[in-house]
This record gives C-alpha cells, sequence and structure tokens, in this order.
C-alpha cells in the first residue's frame, strides 16, 4: 500500500511530550474498519486516486496498485466511474462535507455503501484533496427491508384480524343480541310465555359464551400470570374438549422463564396451527412439542391429516399462515411448514442469542 502521501509533520505540544502526527494518522489509516480513500483534484476537473486503506481495499476487492494513480475512469466499471466522479465534482462545487448513499458494482460485489466526502483546501482557497470514508451498510439495508416487510406483514394480519372479528360478532353474537332485544320487547308488552323466556336465556347464553371465547382468543389471561406451560396445556385440553380430536402435549425446558413476547408469538403459533389442522384437513389426533434447550426454543405442531390436496405454492393461505411467519420472524426465529404422506407439521424456532429482553 502507498501511504507516502501522510503527513511527517513533528509538533510538541505544552506537556513537553513529543508528538508525531503521522504515527497516528497511520495507525489509524491501517486499523481503521472504514475505508478510507485520498482523492487529489487536478485543476483541469480531473481526479486522482493517491491512497486507499486496507479496510476499503478488503470491502471493495479493488487494490491499492490497481487504483492509486489512476482516474476513476481509469480504474473504475464506466456506470461506476460516472456515479462517484458526479460525488467528487458536487464537494469540490460545494466546498464543504457531503454525505451520500450509492449501491456501487465493484469487484467484491453488489454493495450498498454510506459515504462521506470532506474537502480538503490549498492557500490559495481551491480545493486541492477529498478525504472519502466510506462504510459497507449492505446488510444493514437488507435488515432494514426485511423488517419493514415483517411489519408490514403484521399490519396486514393486524388488520385482516380486525375485520375477521368485527364479521364474527356481526354474523353471530349480535343475532344473539338481537333475538335477546326480541324477547325484551316481547316481556314489555306482556306477550312473554315460559318459551320466550327459555329462548333468551339460551340466546343470552350463547352471546356469552362466544364472547368469553373472542376474549381468550385475542389475549389468553392466565399467560402472563401462570405462564406458556399451563397455558398451553388448558388451551389443548379445552379444544380436544370441543373438538374430539385427540390433541397431545409434550413441554419440556423453562418456557415459562421465557420473555413475555417469545411466549405470545410461541402460543399464537400453537393456537392458530391446531385450529388450522381442525379446520382444513381431515385430521383425527393432533401433536404439540415444545422443546427449550440451550441453542434456542423449538415448537412442532403435528397433524395426522395427510398432504393437502393442492401444493402449498398453489393454495391461498388466510390471516393464520402470515401471522405465525411474521410474529416469529420479528422476533429473529424461523418458521417453516412442512407436509408429508402422513401429515403436516408446522415449526417455529427462536435461537437463544435473541430470547433477551422482557
Amino acid at each position: 500500500m502507498d501511504d507516502s502521501f501522510l503527513s511527517s509533520v513533528r509538533t510538541t505540544p505544552e506537556s513537553g511530550v513529543s508528538w508525531e502526527p503521522d504515527r497516528f494518522y497511520r495507525a489509524y489509516w491501517k486499523g481503521a474498519q472504514e475505508g478510507l480513500y485520498i482523492v487529489r483534484c487536478d485543476g483541469d476537473g480531473d481526479f486522482i486516486y493517491e491512497g486507499i486503506n486496507p479496510a476499503h481495499e478488503r470491502a471493495t476487492g479493488l487494490s491499492s496498485a490497481q487504483i492509486v494513480g489512476q482516474s476513476p475512469e481509469e480504474c473504475l466499471d464506466p456506470s461506476v466511474a460516472e456515479v462517484v466522479t458526479g460525488h467528487y465534482r458536487a464537494c469540490v462545487e460545494a466546498g464543504t462535507p457531503i454525505y451520500y448513499v450509492d449501491t456501487l458494482d465493484l469487484p467484491a460485489g453488489r454493495k450498498t455503501w454510506e459515504t462521506t466526502l470532506v474537502p480538503v483546501c490549498g492557500d490559495d482557497g481551491e480545493v486541492e484533496v477529498l478525504l472519502g470514508s466510506c462504510r459497507d451498510i449492505t446488510e444493514a439495508r437488507e435488515a432494514q427491508r426485511e423488517l419493514s416487510e415483517v411489519t408490514e406483514r403484521l399490519l396486514e394480519v393486524q388488520e385482516e384480524e380486525r375485520r375477521r372479528i368485527a364479521a364474527e360478532l356481526h354474523d353471530s353474537t349480535a343475532q344473539h343480541l338481537a333475538a335477546l332485544a326480541l324477547g325484551v320487547s316481547a316481556l314489555r308488552r306482556g306477550r312473554a310465555n315460559a318459551e320466550t323466556l327459555e329462548d333468551m336465556a339460551h340466546e343470552l347464553a350463547e352471546a356469552l359464551r362466544e364472547v368469553r371465547t373472542l376474549s381468550y382468543l385475542l389475549h389468553p389471561p392466565t399467560l402472563a400470570k401462570e405462564g406458556l406451560r399451563k397455558t398451553l396445556r388448558s388451551f389443548v385440553r379445552g379444544f380436544a374438549q370441543r373438538t374430539g380430536l385427540s390433541v397431545s402435549l409434550s413441554v419440556r425446558g423453562a418456557v415459562d422463564s421465557l420473555p413475555q413476547r417469545a411466549q405470545r408469538a410461541l402460543f399464537r403459533v400453537a393456537q392458530e396451527s391446531i385450529a388450522n389442522a381442525h379446520r382444513h384437513s381431515p385430521a383425527r389426533g393432533i401433536s404439540v412439542d415444545l422443546r427449550r434447550g440451550r441453542a434456542g426454543v423449538r415448537l412442532n405442531v403435528t397433524d395426522d391429516g395427510g398432504r393437502p390436496k393442492e401444493p402449498r405454492a398453489k393454495m391461498k393461505p388466510g390471516v393464520g399462515i402470515p401471522g405465525m411467519e411474521a410474529r416469529i420472524q420479528r422476533l429473529g426465529g424461523s418458521f417453516s411448514i412442512n407436509s408429508t404422506v402422513s401429515g403436516t407439521q408446522v415449526s417455529a424456532y427462536i435461537p437463544t442469542s435473541v430470547l433477551d429482553g422482557p
């Protein structure tokens, strides 16, 4: 690497300790994690690379031997040279530092860069050198994009859940209350008999049951108080009693000490997977296996309903599958659905590394 351009000016501060700027500059130049580079500005509007540091070489795939003493047009792809030269000119014209983000195709691949350019002026006030600092933010941008997608899916799921709740309240619970209102009207007019009162009691009981069920599905009251193990056991037992399905549950490890957000997500996945197996397959038996180990926590919900008649790629899943996937991905975990001739398995995994926090 050619670093002869670095200054060797020596100064002595008031402390009397000898201070050599070039020693510090060289150490920073060689050890910095950010890509650093220096561009000389010729009077005729050309730009010549004077040096790039080791971090720049590693990140871009370019070497000092390739570009030092060369202009962007001589050592870079024409499309890349046009972009960076435009920034160099903008910095020279502004006479002040500029910041920009670009996605460029370089020898190390297509990457997104966050760059700051600082102009250095000579005694005549003209810009002589540009000092550049760049950072590869490709992974950060990709993570941001994925997070945005997950957040968007969650918002869509929430909106769909609201529509579904509204429909259930309108189509079922509201009908029971309407029938109850007719009975109250008959009572007021003195036209009610024992049969009317019995019907009213039935409609009231059904409305109350549906409201309680909906409230439980929206927010299981025992989860925060009693933990995931007991809440899952209670849900599985109640589901089996209501549907007649055989549902087995196996829980291993300290699942109740998981952060509440992880407990909620895992419970929702188990809840939705069991409901889907009942609604969309001829399953007679469902097994739920939840285990927490050193590496992370894994949930498997398996049914014996056989392979779906349509390939998953052609199926149009409802709000359940996107909702489950979004909940787990939001926690940094993974989600999958696998179907075989014997049945379907829904799997969710959250690594220990992302389980810190409330």
